[in-house]
């Protein structure tokens, strides 16, 4: 690969003729920047490379490369998948290359909403956020706003 990172040579054509190879270099690159080792790089590497074939197959736009559609591919693939060597089926660490590759696209321009809302995990966790959130510059405004009253004048007396 650009970034030196020697791979088999049918996941370097999975990789050349997806819709994401214009990026690889970015992850690959994002994660070094992150120090990561190189035998992770190298794992994640051949995890995008069998989502990479995988959407391929489906004919899955680029616009299209989203959370639902990584996490499609984990829940309802690889639990079935009968992909030829070598592909890397392991959820962890296909989920943590996924999540890389979601950041990079992200960064790119080229994921331009974030839609977590259809998992119950993440709707929780955004919903909690947009309140704490809200709540925090409510709190702000009204300590800005309201004169400065001592809790606790230190004197004793």
């Amino acid at each position: 690969m650009e970034n030196g990172t020697a791979v088999h040579p049918q996941v370097r054509a999975w990789l050349e003729r997806s819709v994401l190879q214009p990026y690889i270099s970015e992850f690959c690159s994002r994660l070094q920047r992150s120090r990561y080792r190189a035998s992770t790089i190298h794992s994640y590497l051949y995890c995008i490379a069998h989502f990479a074939h995988w959407a391929r197959r489906h004919r899955l736009a680029l616009v299209k490369i989203d959370e639902r559609a990584t996490a499609r591919f984990v829940a309802e693939h690889l639990p079935h998948c009968d992909c030829p060597y070598p592909v890397k089926r392991g959820k962890p660490d296909t989920r943590a290359a996924l999540s890389h590759l979601l950041q990079t696209l992200f960064a790119c321009g080229v994921v331009r909403e974030r839609r977590v809302d259809w998992d119950p995990l993440h709707a929780e966790l955004a919903s909690f956020d947009r309140v704490f959130s809200a709540e925090l510059r409510r709190s702000e405004a009204v300590t800005l706003c309201d004169p400065v009253m001592p809790v606790f004048d230190g004197l004793g007396g």
